[in-house]
């Protein structure tokens, strides 16, 4: 009965194209791996000069979930770069800060953040995508 609701869940969900960014390998492989298990189409990138040339190169991302700390470019600096793109683009931020994470919330929802979620509140994490529709 579960596989049976599972399969009209992933027929009758939207499939998503999904940027996900991170600039750790395990963690772009499990939040694809993931995804992709849900029907979704996904592009992975490492920084977040890597993500804008993927956002730029796939007009039909439907969410972006970047990672806050990262080489070259941060996550808040990601949003500016996409907000600029796509002014109504849905963008999650995940961070492993959790001792400034009421700040680091507050300046992604300025920048135009629909989520903010810590890295190590997986519950909350894995609800929110698989609830990604």
């Amino acid at each position: 009965y579960n596989r049976i609701l599972y399969k009209q869940y992933i027929r009758n969900s939207k499939k998503m194209k999904i940027l996900i960014v991170d600039d750790y390998p395990a963690i772009l492989a499990m939040l694809e791996n993931l995804l992709v298990s849900r029907g979704h189409t996904v592009i992975t990138a490492n920084n977040g000069d890597a993500a804008v040339d993927a956002y730029r190169s796939n007009p039909d991302i439907g969410i972006t979930i970047t990672d806050k700390d990262m080489p070259n470019k941060n996550g808040l600096e990601l949003i500016r770069d996409i907000r600029v793109m796509n002014d109504s683009a849905r963008i999650w931020l995940i961070t492993a800060d959790a001792v400034n994470l009421e700040e680091i919330e507050k300046e992604a929802k300025l920048l135009g953040a629909e989520e903010v979620i810590s890295k190590f509140d997986g519950t909350k994490l894995f609800s929110k995508l698989k609830g990604l529709t």
